[in-house]
């Protein structure tokens, strides 16, 4: 009986929450349904859809139905399944039994108990068909033009030894032996309407959360930049070039109507006529992407803890992910009701990996210019190539202070069990002396903001490859699949019938 509370009081006592937390999050309900021999199932909506969100291994179970609203979430008791997800398929009042791991419909429970027996091999998914007579084609024609503001960054972290016990070799393990704590990172923004330099950070205390700074360095400069972008350059207009033009510049169909000028907001130069459609998707990009090479595999569990405020994230599984995103606010209004209205621009963290999948070392011997590192670092032909650094010898800050390169055997790497060889020796003694360093930060420091201008080399000019053979910029998308997909549609020019 839902209604009575003081029934579902006195049963909540029975039941074990031992070292539960709420409110209660998937390991929770893990936990919750060994200790009370319990089976529940999550059920999502988003975006007027359901999904399975969390399924217990057993047959039957408790169903709950877990919405968000702004950046809360709830559970609520689904009392009726198939009346719940019936609304979504027709309005016919009929009992259906539903699939939990595909959201399909069945009449009965016979033709449901044959189905589970193949489909219950596959992942939890909601399988959404296409309309009759669908079909796809190149539309994202705003991804032709180049995301003004892309930034580059790296952490540099210490790696703190940790003193565990011995395992037992006749069971499986993990052997965890080193903490890395961040004690320093290095940003470049590159664009071409504004002037930037790296920016590096190195702190001087190791309790310092250096995630939080960077996150917060970097807010600033998001809302330096909208505010000197806040308003559109008046356009430098070529009125008989625009009479003259019967095609779009942008898709490329022929012009009626609504025809209007396009212009480029940062600069004021005029691009071409373009429909008004075509104009509007044109707009300046509410986002600006930062790039960390590898960053789901390493960089992102260092600092994703310390983003705080609206978060977004695109999972790869449950230990990496894909992308996440921070709104930042960066300015306000007030609407035509009085209410104060915030605007946001969003930082998009993603994996310059998931693009171009070589080591960095690999990347930049690949590129014949390097114009980021030779502008920032001079004399540069020391720095065109990926620097050699003692990962496993900095265990901590005091190592910043010494003053001498450290010893050729402190290069050594416990993780892949290697060396390095005299020639990578030679070549960071090198460094040490062109650049001048008078202690270990000094070289730490350009270590650090060498690797961010060579990724920014690497990754400008993969910007340019795309942007010559298929006008289309990488920095619109979150992987090379993305980008190769429109790449096909847009080259092609195919209008494919989904089926």
């Amino acid at each position: 009986n839902q209604k009575n509370t003081k029934l579902l009081k006195e049963q909540a006592k029975t039941l074990n929450f031992n070292d539960i937390e709420f409110p209660i999050d998937l390991k929770g309900i893990d936990k919750f349904e060994k200790q009370n021999n319990i089976f529940i199932n999550v059920i999502g909506y988003e975006n007027k859809q359901f999904f399975p969100y969390r399924l217990s291994n057993q047959e039957e179970g408790i169903n709950l139905l877990l919405f968000s609203e702004e950046q809360k979430s709830h559970y609520v008791l689904i009392k009726n399944l198939s009346r719940l997800l019936s609304s979504t398929i027709n309005k016919h009042k009929e009992k259906k039994h539903f699939c939990l791991n595909c959201f399909n419909a069945f009449r009965t429970k016979e033709s449901l108990k044959e189905h589970k027996y193949y489909c219950n091999n596959n992942d939890p998914d909601n399988i959404v068909m296409p309309e009759k007579g669908a079909s796809i084609q190149f539309k994202n024609y705003q991804r032709e033009m180049k995301v003004p503001f892309v930034v580059y960054a790296d952490f540099e972290s210490i790696l703190k030894p940790i003193h565990t016990c011995e395992p037992n070799p006749e069971e499986s393990f993990t052997n965890i032996y080193q903490k890395h704590i961040p004690i320093g990172f290095c940003y470049y923004i590159k664009s071409d309407f504004m002037e930037f330099t790296p920016v590096t950070y190195t702190t001087k205390n190791e309790n310092e959360n250096v995630a939080k700074k960077f996150i917060e360095m970097l807010q600033k400069d998001v809302i330096n930049i909208y505010h000197k972008t806040k308003f559109p350059r008046k356009i430098i207009l070529n009125e008989e070039k625009f009479e003259k033009e019967e095609n779009c510049w942008i898709c490329g169909n022929s012009l009626g109507k609504d025809k209007v000028r396009d212009h480029c907001h940062y600069t004021g130069h005029y691009r071409g006529a373009a429909h008004n459609q075509c104009n509007l998707s044109y707009r300046k990009p509410k986002f600006i992407p930062v790039l960390f090479h590898n960053l789901s595999g390493y960089d992102s569990h260092l600092f994703i803890k310390n983003l705080g405020g609206e978060i977004t994230c695109i999972p790869n599984n449950e230990e990496s992910y894909i992308s996440f995103s921070k709104q930042v606010t960066v300015d306000s209004f007030k609407d035509k009701q009085g209410e104060e209205k915030n605007v946001k621009r969003e930082l998009r963290f993603l994996d310059s990996y998931k693009f171009l999948s070589s080591p960095l070392s690999t990347l930049a011997n690949n590129i014949n210019c390097h114009p980021c590192v030779e502008k920032y670092i001079k004399p540069h032909e020391l720095a065109v190539k990926k620097g050699i650094y003692p990962y496993d010898y900095i265990s901590d800050l005091n190592k910043m202070k010494e003053t001498q390169l450290p010893a050729k055997d402190k290069f050594y790497n416990i993780l892949n069990g290697k060396g390095i060889s005299d020639d990578e020796y030679q070549h960071a003694q090198n460094v040490w002396k062109t650049y001048n360093c008078k202690t270990f930060q000094d070289y730490h420091n350009l270590y650090n903001k060498t690797d961010v201008l060579l990724l920014a080399d690497v990754f400008e000019n993969f910007r340019k490859l795309c942007m010559n053979n298929y006008k289309l910029d990488p920095a619109w998308y979150y992987t090379s699949p993305g980008l190769a997909w429109d790449a096909l549609l847009k080259i092609t020019k195919v209008n494919l019938e989904l089926i």
